[in-house]
């Protein structure tokens, strides 16, 4: 990691912002947590916090396969955005409130699951209301980005606790950056989840879940 610049802060703390990969960050705050940091800085630390720089895509394409599906780019179309995600900043800690923790949100769906969730991954969970009565389970399953800037993704669908499976005809829809639809499943009868896996560089996607006349659309970007 390099050192980007030093600030003192109105409270006389010195805030040092470093610039560095999601490897380099996940280093530093495991000597952070162990308290290796403090001892060979010899500085007390009150904190540690990432961010990533992307605050803008600067790509022209989003890239996404789904095994065994060749690789597929999409081009960027930045008009009429509603709020979006940034994935990104889950591997630096940095989650908005409604995204959880899987095994709080869902612990017996998690307990199904979690034998697919790879090494190192980050997974948040978020519950979806579609209407009065029907709440479902969206999860999304990051892998830390490869040597060209890749990240894998697990997005699933799962019920509350309360029910034992899908709601059925419930659709899950990954829209590309056009909203032309890249992958659509359905939930039948007795189905406990359903599941997609992709890979993504850089770029925006969203997913829509539709159950009857009843449609919630998710905004993320990578």
């Amino acid at each position: 990691m390099s050192n980007n610049h030093i600030n003192d802060n109105q409270d006389k703390n010195t805030v040092i912002v470093l610039k560095g990969n999601y490897q380099q960050f996940n280093r530093l705050q495991s000597l952070y947590q162990s308290g290796e940091l403090e001892k060979h800085l010899d500085i007390p630390i009150l904190g540690l916090q990432g961010f990533s720089p992307r605050n803008d895509i600067n790509s022209d394409s989003i890239a996404s396969k789904k095994n065994p599906t060749p690789k597929t780019s999409f081009p960027l179309n930045n008009q009429g955005l509603k709020k979006v995600l940034n994935l990104r900043q889950w591997f630096y800690n940095n989650f908005d409130s409604d995204w959880q923790l899987f095994q709080v949100v869902a612990p017996t769906a998690y307990r199904s699951t979690s034998d697919e969730i790879f090494n190192e991954a980050v997974t948040r969970a978020k519950q979806v209301k579609l209407d009065n009565v029907v709440t479902i389970v969206l999860v999304i399953t990051l892998s830390p980005p490869n040597e060209d800037d890749e990240v894998d993704i697990i997005i699933k669908i799962c019920p509350c606790e309360s029910y034992k499976y899908l709601p059925s005809g419930l659709k899950i829809t990954v829209l590309d950056e056009l909203d032309d639809v890249f992958e659509e499943l359905q939930a039948n009868e007795e189905d406990p989840w359903l599941g997609l896996r992709f890979t993504a560089s850089e770029g925006q996607f969203s997913i829509n879940l539709t159950l009857e006349e009843v449609t919630v659309k998710e905004k993320f970007e990578i």
